[in-house]
Formats: C-alpha cells, sequence, structure tokens
C-alpha cells in the first residue's frame, strides 16, 4: 500500500531497527525525513507524480508492506523509468524488510507486489540488482521470476593492473571476492530443478597474448 500518516509510529519502528543493528537503510526513500509524518508523506507523493525531484532523479513510488494491519515489516521503491545511471547501479526497484521479520517470506510477497504495480505502470522489463554474496536477495528476485543477466566487474582492468604492482596482498583480496561470488552464483544455480541456460564468459586474452602475465594468472 502506499504509505500513509496512520502507520508512521510502525514505519519509524522499522527505521530504528536498521539503525540499531548498524545497517544501511532501504530503500533509498528510508533515509528521507520523517519527524513531520504529513511533510513526509507529501513528498513521497509529488515525487511519485515526478514533482521537486532532486538533480538525477525519476519520477518514483514508494510502497509499505503491512503485516496484521498494524506493523511495516517492508518497504519497497519503484523507479518509473531508468536513467542512464540507474541502467547501471539501482535499476528499478529498492526493498528492504525489517530486520525481526526475514527469512518469512516478506521479501518475496514485497518484490511480487511491486513488480505488480510495474506492471500497472507499463513496464514491462524490470531491472533489479543485488550483491552477489546476498543469497537471500538473489532468490528473492529468482522467486519471482528473475534472470541474472550481468554480473559487473569489481575494479576494472586497468585499477587491477596497477594493484598487481602496487598492492598484491589487495589484490588477492580482489581475487578471491570474485571467486567466492562465482561459488554463490553456481550453488544457486545448482540448487535448481531445471536451467534453460548458463552462459559464462571470462576474457582473459586476445590475439597475442595473455591479458595478465601467466604467472599471475597462475598464481589467482
Amino acid at each position: 500500500m502506499p504509505p500513509s500518516v496512520a502507520y508512521i509510529d510502525s514505519y519509524r519502528g522499522y527505521i530504528r531497527e536498521f539503525e540499531d543493528r548498524g545497517e544501511e537503510l532501504y530503500p533509498f526513500t528510508a533515509d528521507y525525513p520523517h519527524d513531520d509524518a504529513h511533510s513526509f508523506i507529501a513528498r513521497l507523493v509529488r515525487e511519485s507524480k515526478g514533482q521537486d525531484l532532486p538533480d538525477g532523479f525519476v519520477a518514483h513510488s514508494t510502497y509499505w508492506l503491512i503485516r496484521d494491519n498494524e506493523v511495516v515489516v517492508g518497504v519497497s521503491n519503484l523507479r518509473h523509468q531508468l536513467s542512464p545511471h540507474l541502467r547501471l547501479e539501482g535499476g528499478h526497484i529498492g526493498y528492504g524488510v525489517r530486520p525481526t521479520a526475514r527469512g518469512k517470506g516478506y521479501a518475496t510477497k514485497l518484490l511480487g507486489l511491486t513488480l505488480l504495480r510495474a506492471s500497472e505502470l507499463g513496464i514491462t522489463r524490470v531491472l533489479l540488482f543485488s550483491a552477489m554474496e546476498n543469497e537471500p536477495s538473489i532468490r528473492t528476485i529468482l522467486s519471482n521470476g528473475g534472470v541474472l543477466e550481468n554480473a559487473t566487474d569489481i575494479v576494472g582492468f586497468e585499477a587491477l593492473c596497477m594493484m598487481y604492482l602496487s598492492d598484491p596482498d589487495l589484490c588477492a583480496e580482489v581475487f578471491a571476492s570474485i571467486g567466492q561470488r562465482l561459488v554463490t552464483f553456481y550453488s544457486i544455480v545448482a540448487s535448481m530443478d531445471a536451467v534453460g541456460a548458463c552462459v559464462v564468459n571470462d576474457d582473459w586474452g586476445f590475439k597475442t597474448q595473455t591479458m595478465f602475465p601467466p604467472e599471475m594468472m597462475e598464481e589467482y
């Protein structure tokens, strides 16, 4: 449902649970000031209409998932369109679930309902992002029909080359992190009953030589 002043106290409890655990607030609208409930709700309504948007923002709608007509257990945000930046980071939908309500299927339900809202807005192809190590988030997306499209690099080729020369320990940590993400990805794929296709591409060389020195490739 759209945010309502009637549930503002529960929403504030949602925020406190994230803050008490030192977790980043999700979605981004959770960072909006909410001391004045009416002003907060009015801002969300305006921005859902594309009004008074900060620079670089697009029109977006926020939704609250309410349990037992009392408790805000989840919050989602749906961007109505994508800017070039959002196509690389952010996507259409961001969401969060109250920490004490996790593991009970609320994330799957919240994302599913938000996807219905996207459909109502005429958005037929929805882009979502998740950290590869965030297995619950990946499973939530897959449960709603998501398809892994792309896993982006962490530091980029040139930065990695410089790092190999200037900070080999950090370079080793980066490769270990990438390896763990790949293991997580393959573990999730292996747990599925059926997989239509799995395309993996590593560009380690070109016509005349490898991208990295052979000894570096052997080491990592």
